[in-house]
């Protein structure tokens, strides 16, 4: 992940639609059998996506109650701090009408861009 700012001008994956700021589901190791869990799209190139997940368990700053019940962004893993954002290809994500106001969208990924820069240190 570059940065925010980069994430913002990525092109949306072919045939997906998907951009910079949109909640996807994503079928991670911990949800087999599900729908999968929320994760918001931080950056897209070509047909793959760079995901990170939300949660309702408390991580770093950065929460909104836009996706029910106070969602927090899970940018790095609070045991070790390392960061789980993840490339996908768009084929694997499922899509959700919940989707973040245009303020709540920015201040998602300027957090993750902050995550990311911290856990990178």
């Amino acid at each position: 992940m570059a940065n925010a700012a980069t994430a913002r001008t990525a092109r949306p994956a072919a045939k997906q639609g998907l951009a910079a700021g949109q909640v996807v589901y994503y079928v991670d190791r911990y949800h087999a059998g599900t729908t999968g869990r929320p994760h918001l799209v931080v950056q897209v190139e070509g047909t793959a996506a760079h995901i990170v997940a939300l949660t309702h368990t408390r991580q770093g700053q950065w929460v909104t109650d836009e996706l029910g019940g106070g969602t927090y962004l899970a940018g790095r893993d609070f045991r070790t701090g390392r960061w789980t954002g993840e490339w996908v290809e768009a084929t694997a994500l499922g899509t959700t009408r919940r989707q973040l106001t245009a303020e709540t969208r920015e201040a998602a990924l300027d957090e993750a861009a902050r995550q990311y820069a911290t856990c990178r240190r």
